[in-house]
């Protein structure tokens, strides 16, 4: 004979006072109350009846140890827990959506999907897209910054991306997951810095770390990249302690920054001068250096046409080296001689 139904849970507890997991489901129900304005009102969307509802809201309530609405005559109004509640609950319901998506985009066949170009490296993206745009075997592109480059590669292998180009450093390598292949473009690319054309140190063709620690500093904040640590790491070889005084990983915020001469900052190699307004200079002998490094998926079209890109990235260092004074000796002396052979 089966055991009668308990009513109590094991330590005494009613069921109904069991405490209740917060689903997905219940977090459709808060929403639907806000957007609604009313449990009533909510209750007719819901197909469920205003008891039921009521119920529902009220274990949810108890769980949460506190109310979420307020009722009144007019319709229900979130408390300020509630509607912090709320809050959360809409992105957690945005991402539930995205994945949804995400699945089905993986579901579907690959054939006519855009190129998918992640990491971060300056104008580089943009005339890689470029050049992909009008290849004959890509049917569009579609480009993804991201600064972290553990995190662009990460995206490639889970195949949200077909390839990355992304800056490293010594002892922040990435990790390639297996199906990547990753191959250094420049594997000695110096680190410059940019400042007002009419900087105190502007006047100077190269400066020192020691220069630039005399002055404010602006950069990403710290420990967001490997950079960070490996700047710090150069800069304690040298005795040199930058003082920075602005975390920014906006480039447009840094260059005001700078024009406004509150700043001196690192840039790529590939950045730009500024005639009368901004001035890309070099550090003496070049102590703080990165990898430019290209991955990509093996199973992908880029992988069929990886040789073809390597060039275009060469091209277009090549065309950019009267980009600054120091970039255009960089590349006479040293950048053009790094650069792969075909």
């Amino acid at each position: 004979m089966p055991a009668p139904r308990a009513t109590f849970s094991e330590v005494g507890v009613p069921a109904w006072e069991v405490p209740l997991d917060v689903e997905i489901r219940h977090l459709r129900m808060l929403v639907t109350i806000a957007d609604a304005g009313s449990v009533t009102a909510a209750s007719k969307r819901l197909g469920l009846s205003q008891p039921a509802l009521t119920a529902q809201l009220q274990r949810i309530e108890r769980n949460l140890g506190g109310s979420l609405f307020v009722r009144r005559t007019d319709g229900s109004v979130p408390t300020p827990l509630g509607q912090d509640v709320l809050n959360h609950a809409r992105a957690v319901l945005c991402g539930v959506q995205s994945i949804r998506q995400r699945v089905a985009q993986h579901r579907q066949p690959p054939t006519n999907a855009p190129v998918r170009i992640g990491g971060y490296c300056g104008f580089l993206h943009v005339h890689v897209a470029r050049w992909v745009a009008q290849a004959s075997w890509a049917t569009g592109v579609r480009v993804w910054e991201e600064l972290i480059p553990q995190s662009t590669v990460d995206m490639v292998a889970r195949g949200d991306l077909d390839m990355a180009l992304f800056y490293e450093w010594p002892g922040g390598e990435v990790t390639l997951p297996p199906g990547l292949r990753g191959q250094a473009i420049y594997p000695d690319e110096p680190v410059f810095v940019i400042m007002a054309h009419d900087h105190p140190l502007a006047k100077h063709r190269s400066v020192t770390l020691a220069d630039i620690a005399d002055h404010p500093w602006a950069d990403e904040p710290p420990g967001l990249t490997p950079w960070s640590v490996y700047r710090q790491q150069v800069c304690h070889r040298a005795g040199v302690i930058l003082d920075q005084q602005h975390h920014s990983v906006f480039v447009p915020t840094v260059h005001q920054l700078v024009l406004a001469r509150l700043a001196v900052a690192p840039a790529i190699a590939t950045a730009r001068d500024l005639p009368g307004r901004m001035v890309v200079r070099s550090l003496d002998d070049n102590p703080m250096r990165q990898t430019l490094k290209l991955v990509y998926r093996t199973d992908g079209a880029v992988a069929a046409h990886i040789e073809e890109l390597t060039h275009q990235i060469v091209q277009a260092y090549t065309a950019r080296s009267q980009c600054s004074t120091a970039f255009g000796h960089w590349w006479a002396d040293q950048g053009r001689h790094l650069a792969p052979s075909f």
